[in-house]
């Protein structure tokens, strides 16, 4: 709870994605004008910006930017994740499947106390298998982020809430009160942290 209170306080949830995409603009100037290797987080957080806002192709070459200046780091794998779902969103199946190939060690054992990169690659990967249509690969990913979601209760790139991406992929599973029960916490969550994003997404999958 302690966490969570923390997180809600720290994110900047607001439906202006105009207002959004300056403050990270912002931040990614300022890392990049001392030349930090954290711009490549930066970039990432610009493509998730860029996928909210539907700008696809900027997502990708955001990705692309971060992948390619990404450092070894807890972080590491986070240009991945936008890569992953801009090419979800986009309906390349094809580009999903090889992108998880890429990532194959780290979704089957994300590891017992794993990091966050890896936290965001097993969320971001199941969200993203669900809106491909990769259902089998959606269900397989439910039982790890039943476990991440307690440590990563909203998505801080995305503003993405953990819980309904549980619920997504456990009707992925065809598990449908697990499902109906992730959807019923993300709903709470969603009015607790007066996430307007989220509450319509929420609803549209638990509809689905």
């Amino acid at each position: 709870e302690i966490y969570t209170l923390s997180l809600h306080d720290a994110l900047p949830i607001s439906t202006d994605l105009e207002a959004l995409d300056k403050r990270v603009r912002m931040d990614f100037e300022r890392f990049d004008a001392i030349q930090s290797p954290w711009a490549s987080q930066s970039r990432a957080w610009l493509a998730s910006v860029a996928i909210l806002r539907g700008d696809l192709d900027a997502a990708s070459s955001r990705a692309d930017d971060a992948i390619a200046t990404e450092p070894v780091s807890a972080y590491s794998g986070v240009g991945w994740c936008y890569k992953l779902l801009a090419r979800a969103f986009g309906s390349d199946v094809d580009a999903c499947r090889a992108l998880l190939d890429e990532q194959r060690s780290v979704l089957d054992d994300p590891g017992e106390r794993p990091s966050m990169g890896r936290v965001l690659s097993v969320v971001c990967a199941a969200h993203a298998c669900v809106i491909a249509g990769l259902r089998e690969e959606a269900a397989s990913l439910y039982p790890k982020v039943v476990v991440v979601s307690a440590d990563l209760p909203i998505n801080v790139f995305d503003q993405v809430l953990t819980q309904r991406i549980a619920g997504m992929a456990a009707a992925a599973a065809e598990r449908w009160e697990d499902a109906e029960g992730h959807f019923g916490t993300a709903m709470r969550q969603a009015a607790e942290f007066s996430h307007r994003l989220e509450e319509p997404q929420v609803k549209d999958w638990l509809g689905r």
